[in-house]
């Protein structure tokens, strides 16, 4: 077997083993978020606030973040992003994105899809964030 083909599949087999967190307070855009990660292959766990995700959020294995930034509080979750380590990789989410300034937290973000975004965008974001050369360490 090549190097190259080895890496694919741990690449491949680090994916799969993946959590992706979800933060949307819309719980039909919440929900149809993690279907569509479920559906490619990832596990997913909906919040419907950020200090929900926090209280719950457990520093661990490969995992990405994708976060409505029009949510009521997520001042809380800016203001403890830096401690939940750099493993946590961000996708940034909101239907003004091009009207807005993101805030020098997410200056690191992944990447950022304007609302309404398709599967294929969110999966390919999703993919970048999980990639053990986008920062985050391989596990």
């Amino acid at each position: 077997m090549s190097h190259s083909g080895g890496l694919a599949l741990a690449t491949a087999s680090s994916m799969r083993h993946a959590t992706v967190f979800v933060i949307d307070d819309d719980d039909a855009v919440r929900d149809a978020l993690a279907t569509s990660l479920r559906t490619g292959g990832f596990a997913a766990v909906p919040f419907r606030s950020a200090a929900e995700f926090i209280d719950a959020y457990r520093i661990g294995g490969p995992a990405c973040l994708v976060i409505d930034l029009d949510l009521p509080d997520v001042d809380v979750l800016l203001g403890v992003l830096p401690t939940l380590g750099a493993s946590l990789r961000v996708i940034v989410t909101s239907w003004r994105l091009r009207r807005r300034r993101l805030p020098d937290q997410f200056a690191t973000c992944v990447g950022l899809l304007e609302k309404p975004f398709g599967h294929d965008e969110l999966m390919g974001l999703v993919r970048t964030a999980l990639r053990p050369e986008s920062g985050r360490p391989d596990t």
